[in-house]
């Protein structure tokens, strides 16, 4: 099957898997919703794992091919980071375009207060499902370009703590902001091929793996962010910038 042509099923397949789960799954809130697709991961990591025969269970499958466009093959890190970054500043600029239109509008009131959008006549629902069905074609690309580079894939590569450090990368970023995500992840990408490793090979740390080191890590974050920094890192680290640079607009004026 030509790449870029199950790279589109695979995004179908996401996006029509996810509408269909959508409506129920949004009848919960806050936590219970949380634990639901938390939930929703360990099952489908689980039947990954099980179902051998189609997916390479715990081994997972190799060989895949690189990327190529006609003739041109992304069969190097270099041309595969353009390739990525193209990607990821298409989908930039698709969210970017959304956030600004009607539907946009709508999600930022949905963000505000679900019970005032209502009001005004937002369907609620129907608009958390749009969103849901983006972002699930979204991560099925992602998913597809980590799958061309490394030329493998398990299920170990999804498992909990996956879902853990991208839940930790959109609170840094900020749940409600688009730059903010890449904010996020590129500090935990940092945190844990650069720091982590090096706390891990102090002296009271050499006892402790690096994979339950990272899980208390980025449950602390996740912590002291949401009780101090609800908006997220970028977004407050944004806004104070912002008041600084008024308030030396404000004292410049005066003199």
């Amino acid at each position: 099957v030509n790449p870029w042509l199950a790279m589109l099923i695979g995004a179908i397949a996401t996006g029509t898997f996810a509408y269909v789960i959508g409506f129920p799954i949004f009848r919960l809130r806050g936590n219970y919703l949380a634990m639901a697709t938390l939930g929703l991961g360990i099952i489908v990591y689980i039947l990954f794992r099980q179902l051998g025969q189609y997916t390479g269970g715990p081994d997972g499958m190799a060989g895949i091919p690189y990327l190529s466009i006609g003739g041109f093959s992304f069969d190097t890190p270099f041309k595969r980071y353009f390739l990525v970054w193209g990607f990821c500043l298409a989908a930039l600029l698709i969210a970017q375009n959304i956030m600004r239109s009607r539907t946009g509008r709508a999600l930022r009131a949905i963000h505000g207060s679900e019970g005032a959008a209502e009001s005004v006549g937002i369907n609620v629902p129907l608009y958390k499902v749009k969103i849901f069905v983006f972002s699930a074609v979204l991560s099925s690309l992602a998913g597809s370009l980590f799958v061309h580079h490394l030329r493998f894939v398990s299920p170990q590569s999804f498992d909990f703590l996956t879902s853990v450090v991208i839940v930790v990368m959109a609170a840094i970023g900020g749940l409600a902001s688009i730059w903010g995500s890449i904010f996020g992840a590129a500090a935990i990408r940092i945190l844990g091929d650069e720091l982590l490793p090096r706390f891990e090979r102090l002296g009271f740390l050499e006892s402790l793996n690096l994979d339950y080191l990272n899980i208390i890590v980025y449950g602390l974050i996740l912590i002291l962010v949401m009780i101090f920094m609800p908006q997220g890192l970028f977004v407050a680290l944004r806004e104070a910038f912002e008041r600084r640079r008024s308030r030396y607009s404000g004292r410049g004026a005066q003199t």
